[in-house]
């Protein structure tokens, strides 16, 4: 009889668990919804009950299916900055969520440089005075995972579940809110918002140290069978990965792993990481259901700390743009930060920061769809995390004020066209009228030589091209070659020059 009891609570206690209405983790007071495209409604509920969603006066009902989820579609709507309700009923339970708007929404993703908190940025005192606006809301998932060299815990292993990494809720921002969110994503919303008049809402998920392809899906490198490879076998013995992610593996779970083995979650490339391939990609399913209006990136020192990685970076990443797209079903905008600055002399391995800024470059003029913030000027000698992020973030403002708004506005420095040798001369063609950021020298102009030999060396300016005198052979040019670069090549609007290695023509 006791068992019975026992079972009958046990199914009544089960029973109302599968009843509790709920909405995905993304949906919030104070949320932003993406214009002029459907609006997706979705959650979970009690498998057959009927469940009616009312938003902008209009109610459609559905019914749970077996597996507990229901979702709905309302018509696509403009922009508004008026406050709306939606409420969700089934029986007798009810969700009530208020003043959401209708704009424009960015997913802001990446490593620490995209997660530095607006906090500890360089104008921080001045823009947190000024940082109220009802019309920028902010999503920012909480961190209960942070990626220092410190053992995880028991009690924060549930967040090695891929679909338990992610919490957050959306706030109007305000000096309280932004404080914490990714100074790169505020600056970036603040001013789209204010040349736009549309109400903007910045889904923030970056994670500090982050590899490239933990948030890529292996199904997206199958056709490449070396860049398969990262996917295969347990990643903490995987030599295609990044050294240094691997440690940091190491540093926090090998102390649960001799203890509490069978508490860390595992799949078939073994215990559940921050840093593992594919782990914060599946961790962000929820939200490739969630309609937004493109991708904000900064990322890359993770990956950039060999040659073959930076190698395989270039590889990797239009993999990323493209399954991104795919998973959202849209060829969505990708705006992405290139690497800054910072030099050897204090150990980082930023010996390649030259070619992997110079691969940015080239990806961002051949991928479609694509725009890239030039951020080698604002770097620090020392410091992976340099504190100006109000440049960046507002440079990435510019790309999409120009390319996806449609704005009058110069958003990119200088381009180079081509490098032709002549005379003694080499002459190297941009697109546009250049000058420099500062004084009336110009710095950061190399080239190397047939035997690869590279010699930092004089340049004039004069209207669209730059003229280096030279009794060298020459078979490139380069320019802002060094990790922490010194170059001040821009255009009249001031917006830099990017990186750049360029073959010389002789004919």
């Amino acid at each position: 009889m006791k068992n019975l009891v026992f079972i009958c609570l046990f199914c009544f206690i089960l029973n109302d668990l599968t009843a509790q209405l709920s909405l995905g983790k993304m949906f919030d007071n104070n949320m932003v919804l993406q214009r002029e495209k459907r609006i997706h409604i979705f959650g979970k509920g009690k498998p057959t009950e009927g469940v009616a969603v009312s938003f902008f006066s209009k109610t459609i009902s559905t019914t749970v299916k077996s597996d507990s989820t229901w979702a709905v579609y309302f018509d696509p709507q403009k922009a508004t900055k008026n406050g709306q309700k939606l409420t969700i009923q089934s029986g007798s339970e009810i969700i009530v969520l208020d003043n959401i708007l209708i704009g424009d929404v960015w997913l802001c993703a990446g490593q620490s440089n995209m997660e530095f908190p607006l906090s500890n940025e360089k104008h921080a005192q001045t823009t947190l005075k000024t940082a109220f606006n009802p019309h920028l809301r902010l999503f920012n998932y909480k961190k209960a995972l942070p990626p220092i060299n410190k053992p995880f815990k028991i009690n924060e292993l549930k967040h090695l579940q891929p679909e338990n990494f992610y919490e957050g809720n959306w706030s109007i921002s305000d000096s309280t809110s932004a404080k914490g969110f990714s100074a790169v994503a505020y600056y970036f919303g603040q001013m789209v918002e204010q040349n736009t008049d549309i109400p903007i809402g910045l889904i923030h998920l970056a994670v500090g140290g982050s590899p490239l392809e933990a948030w890529l899906r292996e199904e997206a490198t199958r056709s490449d069978t070396a860049l398969h490879k990262l996917f295969e076998g347990d990643w903490m013995n995987n030599a295609y990965l990044e050294p240094w992610c691997i440690l940091r593996g190491h540093q926090n779970l090998d102390s649960l792993l001799k203890n509490n083995p069978s508490l860390v979650p595992k799949d078939t490339l073994g215990y559940n990481h921050l840093y593992k391939p594919s782990f914060l990609s599946e961790a962000m399913q929820p939200f490739t259901v969630f309609p937004i209006k493109g991708f904000l990136w900064y990322q890359g020192e993770s990956n950039s700390l060999s040659l073959v990685r930076v190698q395989q970076h270039e590889r990797l990443f239009p993999l990323l743009i493209a399954d991104w797209r795919k998973q959202w079903g849209e060829n969505l905008p990708f705006y992405f930060c290139q690497l800054s600055s910072i030099s050897t002399e204090k150990g980082y391995k930023s010996e390649n920061w030259g070619y992997f800024r110079d691969s940015q470059r080239r990806l961002a003029d051949s991928l479609d769809n694509v725009g890239m913030a030039v951020t080698s000027d604002v770097g620090h000698p020392t410091d992976v995390h340099p504190t100006d992020k109000k440049t960046v973030g507002e440079r990435l403002a510019k790309i999409a004020l120009s390319k996806t708004y449609k704005k009058t506005m110069a958003f990119e420095g200088p381009k180079p066209l081509k490098a032709v040798y002549k005379k003694g001369q080499i002459i190297v063609h941009f697109d546009c009228k250049i000058t420099v950021s500062e004084g009336q020298i110009l710095r950061g102009v190399f080239v190397e030589t047939m035997n690869g030999i590279i010699h930092e060396v004089p340049a004039v300016l004069k209207k669209r091209k730059m003229i280096i005198t030279t009794s060298l052979k020459v078979k490139r040019v380069l320019y802002g070659w060094k990790p922490f670069s010194d170059g001040n090549l821009v255009n009249t609007e001031g917006l830099p020059c990017s990186t750049f290695a360029l073959s010389v023509n002789t004919k």
